[in-house]
């Protein structure tokens, strides 16, 4: 037998082999990512896999896929970091019961509070926090965190994000946010995990000490206080 030619056949069997499971791979995330969410076999197969995890989705997957494109802010401070400040006079923590209210009389004695939004989520007895908002959805590291004492609220801290002009990329259309999960699911989630909050937003790093990047994400909250994000573009996962 002519080992030589044998060995390079096996080769090549095993170069068709990985190029066949690749092209695989490619098919499967690329046929879920543009999936309609509404397919019935794409809404079972979720749901077996949901079953096979014992996970539990306990909210309604949002819609929308729009088309977005990543953005530059400035941060302030420009270290990223918030300082607390003691407001003039308390207010009543019944005004953030109404969005419109709370955005208006929260202006009156924060800078830009109007642009910024509660997220229940990340609420808790004594801290309320919200997000800023870039068009309709949330820069995720942008925050508003109210400080309340005894019902009312005392103080604040605050990072605010400008919009930074910079050459226009491409809007892309995002992925679903079963997608997303269903990502989450497979290969991240622990068995037994519930999901309670799932939103499409803007995340991104610090690459300097006041310029961010932010990206369209994916941000998906269990019932142990884990944050995931799935990069809504590309899939990855932080």
């Amino acid at each position: 037998m002519d080992w030589s030619r044998a060995k390079t056949i096996l080769i090549l069997a095993f170069l068709l082999l990985n190029l066949l499971l690749g092209y695989q791979l490619w098919y499967d995330r690329a046929d879920m990512s543009g999936a309609n969410p509404e397919d019935p076999e794409v809404e079972m197969a979720f749901e077996q896999l949901l079953a096979a995890k014992n996970i539990k989705v306990k909210v309604s997957l949002p819609p929308q896929t729009p088309k977005m494109r990543e953005i530059t802010v400035k941060m302030s401070p420009a270290d990223g970091r918030s300082r607390t400040v003691q407001l003039p006079s308390p207010l009543t923590l019944g005004l953030l019961r109404d969005k419109a209210t709370y955005q208006s009389t929260l202006s009156k004695s924060i800078p830009d509070a109007e642009s910024y939004q509660l997220s229940p989520v990340d609420s808790g007895n004594t801290q309320y926090m919200l997000h800023q908002m870039q068009g309709d959805y949330p820069m995720f590291d942008v925050k508003l965190e109210l400080i309340t004492v005894g019902g009312q609220i005392t103080a604040y801290r605050q990072i605010h994000a400008e919009l930074v002009p910079s050459g226009l990329q491409d809007e892309q259309k995002v992925l679903s946010s079963l997608t997303a999960v269903n990502i989450l699911v497979e290969k991240f989630l622990p068995e037994g995990t519930s999901i309670i909050d799932v939103q499409l937003g803007y995340h991104g790093q610090t690459f300097n000490s006041e310029i961010r990047y932010l990206a369209p994400f994916w941000r998906i909250v269990t019932d142990r206080g884990d944050r995931y994000f799935v990069h809504a573009i590309t899939g990855a996962v932080e």
